[in-house]
């Protein structure tokens, strides 16, 4: 028997007033059992504080929060802000990406091309997007510079981090190289468009986007701003102002409509061009020549494209990037850009010596959610014929019938084994096509695993 489900309702947990965000609608069950499956976690979990936005049918169709914001008591709600961290690197990625789109930056141009302190390098903009430009990550660095970003005192900073491999050798994760790539984009903007990072951010991120709470930061002053806490419900650190030398790797801050309304531009190509999104879902392999020059650097596998780690071992490949911030936030963002789908967490806890506790308590959270939502697809026009022989059982809205319908147990039932009976929102075609047709909203089409 097949069976689909289509929406009826917007999300009933959806009662907070979502202005800037376009709302894709979510059946009632499919919206509780995901509030549900979060809540379970959260309970037995050492979070103060989270939210959860969920994207389907390309658009934010789910936001909910748990737990507290701040050490007064203030709840954790879907427009309490925290830092993404380096979730900031894919809004940096995605910017690179249109500069390389407008003909101004070169993917596979050096960087000393952009940069005279780099004449000679062979790093390229490639490298430094999926990770492979030798540049480390902290250990081989100096501590960056309190304040709003600049972009040449930014340069300065990643100048005296040590070199840690040849470039497109090995895949190294690095804060300081994409900050790096943050300045090439400044530098070049300031010298084409007279827009610096923040205005290009505005005009190709931000407003296309409607994203108001997205926004670059440098230090606590926002007062929707969560406090951040350890593991054991501490509160990390207040008054800090250490964010903005790597803005275009970590000093972004958001809620989590916005970042979730974020995740759902990329996959409608509100940003970027749908081949440039495909470049970045490729996977970039390091040659492997020139292995690992310092010890002490986590030296990962090919599993970058160009910004999102990119996971390919599913039905589809995810993309992702998460974000850690000691002064006590955590943040991951998930997409399925073969299904228009994705989620999204924010979380005012990080603990360091604890770091995995929370990470296993999210990734199990996300396992849950797209258990939950695996089988809820986006609104579309749906076309079936009309099987005979065995029974079709459809839910819809808006009763549109030129054929015979039987009630069964107060539902409109079709059943193709007697006689043709719709569920409102079906409407057959004249014989002998034998087809019926609807628009469905939230909840239907296609069953498409993840």
């Amino acid at each position: 028997m097949l069976m689909e489900k289509i929406c009826l309702f917007f999300c009933c947990l959806l009662f907070w007033k979502i202005a800037s965000a376009q709302l894709t609608r979510m059946d009632e069950a499919t919206a509780t059992q995901i509030s549900n499956t979060i809540q379970a976690r959260f309970d037995q979990s050492n979070l103060t504080g989270l939210s959860v936005g969920v994207i389907y049918g390309g658009e934010l169709a789910y936001a909910n929060a748990w737990g507290k914001a701040k050490n007064n008591g203030t709840p954790f709600s879907i427009h309490t802000k925290t830092v993404i961290g380096s979730v900031s690197k894919i809004i940096t990625a995605i910017m690179a990406m249109r500069m390389i789109e407008e003909g101004d930056l070169g993917l596979d141009v050096t960087i000393g091309n952009y940069l005279d302190e780099y004449e000679g390098s062979n790093i390229t903009i490639r490298h430094l997007l999926c990770h492979q430009s030798g540049i480390p990550h902290y250990n081989n660095c100096s501590d960056g510079y309190n304040g709003q970003f600049d972009w040449e005192e930014s340069v300065d900073a990643v100048m005296d981090c040590e070199v840690c491999g040849t470039p497109g050798a090995q895949t190294l994760y690095t804060t300081f190289g994409i900050t790096l790539l943050g300045a090439i984009i400044e530098k070049r903007g300031l010298e084409v468009y007279n827009r610096n990072y923040r205005q290009l951010y505005n005009t190709w991120v931000r407003n296309p986007g409607g994203l108001t709470n997205l926004t670059p930061e440098y230090d606590d002053s926002q007062a929707a701003l969560a406090d951040g806490y350890n593991e054991t419900g501490i509160v990390q650190s207040r008054g800090w102002d250490d964010i903005g030398w790597r803005l275009p790797a970590g000093g972004f801050v958001s809620d989590i409509v916005d970042l979730t309304t974020f995740g759902a531009g990329i996959l409608r190509n509100r940003f970027i061009s749908q081949q440039s999104f495909n470049q970045m879902q490729v996977i970039q392999t390091p040659s492997g020549a020139g292995g690992p020059t310092c010890a002490n650097e986590n030296y990962n596998g090919s599993f970058f494209g160009l910004g999102f780690n990119i996971q390919t071992g599913g039905v589809r490949p995810i993309l992702s990037h998460g974000g850690l911030n000691d002064h006590g936030y955590t943040s991951f963002l998930f997409l399925y850009p073969e299904a228009g789908a994705g989620i999204v967490f924010l979380c005012n806890t990080y603990d360091y010596v604890n770091s995995n506790n929370i990470l296993n308590v999210l990734s199990a959270m996300q396992t849950a959610v797209i258990d939950v939502v695996r089988d809820c697809r986006p609104s579309r026009n749906f076309t079936n014929a009309i099987t005979w022989g065995a029974p079709l059982y459809y839910e819809a809205n808006n009763i549109t019938m030129n054929a015979p319908a039987i009630h069964n147990s107060g539902n409109l039932v079709f059943d193709a084994r007697s006689s043709v009976s719709l569920l409102p929102g079906f409407e057959i075609t004249a014989a002998p096509q034998r087809t019926f047709h609807a628009f469905i909203e939230g909840c239907g089409g296609d069953n498409r695993p993840f």
